[in-house]
């Protein structure tokens, strides 16, 4: 699969440390009939020190026109904390359409605050 990943908006607090779109082959055996599931992959670092919360990221989509296409983006619970230097491994169900040959991937997230590093 040749897709290009880059890089949008990320948050100042973190670091892109691996990212890459993958094909994984599933239901393989006699019974299942084999599918192909597309998985945006990769690990997200906390630079900042501190304890993140409100972690969210999203992928869009783009044409070889550079016209956008949609996205998918992480649920509303997922991957929501962060301590300081902890890495956060991202693994995220993808629907890439037909003429995708663009994605970027964009981070938000935010320190958080008092009432956040006591819960």
């Amino acid at each position: 699969m040749e897709i290009h990943v880059e890089t949008g908006r990320v948050s100042k607090h973190v670091k892109i440390a691996e990212l890459i779109v993958r094909a994984i082959v599933t239901g393989e055996d006699d019974e299942e009939e084999e599918q192909i599931e597309t998985r945006l992959q990769g690990r997200l670092e906390n630079i900042s020190g501190k304890f993140l919360d409100d972690i969210r990221y999203d992928v869009s989509y783009y044409d070889k026109d550079d016209k956008f296409l949609g996205l998918d983006r992480s649920g509303f619970l997922d991957d929501d904390e962060m301590e300081g230097g902890d890495q956060l491994p991202i693994d995220l169900e993808v629907d890439l359409p037909e003429d995708c040959v663009r994605c970027v991937f964009n981070v938000r997230a935010k320190r958080a605050g008092w009432i956040g590093r006591l819960l």
